[in-house]
Parts: structure tokens; sequence; C-alpha cells
């Protein structure tokens, strides 16, 4: 469980940001989801099971940024890590990073002689626009593998319920399923 300063969430043109002025946010990893709460409401609930879609981060300092792609859609969300009385924000970061990296591929653009110089704007811009280049040589050659034996279902669904936009996403299948007649 990691504390985080701000999250924020892009719409495609802009991000929408909520802070830690509002209430405690935290970053944590639960029956293999990564979730973003504050004071018991999920802002991200991110499958990190194989087969759930592509996903993929960018680390630099204490701020994370995270790609998920499922077939022709992505959407993308940021947080910035915080201080407690036992770790710096960096080292709150550098902990996160180190544990979720056994899940996804996260990339630190620092590492990338190119980047050295841009500000946090400019590599997350440059990312973005990167993501959205390769979005179909990357998707398209995804095929989705099933879920493991040990993946925690029943918590999955648990994590689902609480999830605010999961009646909205239950809608749309239901109405996808529907024009297809199943």
């Amino acid at each position: 469980m990691w504390p985080l300063e701000k999250y924020a969430r892009w719409d495609g043109n802009c991000w929408h940001q909520v802070d830690s002025s509002e209430g405690q946010l935290t970053l944590l990893i639960e029956n293999m989801q990564l979730l973003v709460v504050q004071y018991g409401t999920v802002f991200e609930s991110v499958s990190l099971a194989s087969g759930s879609g592509q996903l993929r981060g960018v680390w630099k300092d204490t701020i994370l940024v995270i790609v998920i792609k499922h077939q022709k859609t992505s959407r993308r969300f940021r947080v910035k890590f915080t201080a407690t009385d036992f770790n710096s924000a960096l080292s709150n970061s550098r902990d996160c990073v180190t544990i979720l990296s056994q899940y996804i591929s996260i990339r630190d653009p620092t590492k990338d002689s190119t980047s050295e110089h841009m500000t946090i704007s400019e590599w997350c811009n440059r990312f973005m626009k990167a993501d959205a280049s390769n979005e179909n040589t990357l998707v398209g050659s995804l095929a989705p593998e099933p879920l493991p034996p040990e993946f925690p279902l029943e918590k999955t669904i648990q994590l689902c319920i609480l999830d605010t936009s999961f009646l909205e996403l239950v809608n749309k299948v239901d109405a996808v399923l529907q024009q297809m007649h199943l």
C-alpha cells in the first residue's frame, strides 16, 4: 500500500485530477488487482492477471503513468506518490515500481539518453503519442490468455461491484450482447 499525493485520469483531452486534500489517496495491490482508492471510493481497479489486456507503465521520480489497452480502446491514469513518516515520496515510488514490475512492463525514461532533459509533461505527452501510434500493431498482435487456475475470481468480482463505473460497464456489455443476439 502506497500513499499518493495526486491521482489523475486522462479523458482524451485533459487530465481530471483528485488530490489528497480531499482525503487519503492510496495505491495498492489486492488479489491481483491494482487499485487507487480514497476513503472507500475506488477510482481505478485494474487486473494484473495475464490475459486481462495490455498493461504497461512509465515511471519518473515520484510519478507513475499506467496505460491499459483492451482491443481498440485504451485508458490511462497517473499517480504522484507522497512521503510517509518512514519513507520519502521517491522511496515509496521506487518500492511500488519494484513490486509492479513483477506484473507489468514499466519504463523509466530517465534511462533513455534522448530524454534526459525532458520535463515530466514532455515525457508524458511523448509517451501518449507513441502509445497512440503503436495501438494497432500492439493490440492486434495480442491474443488473450486464459485465466490461471489460481486467479482470485470471487475477490475480483467483489472489487468490480465496488467500482463506481462497473454498472455502466455491465450495461454496455449487455447492449453489445443483445446486438449480437447472445
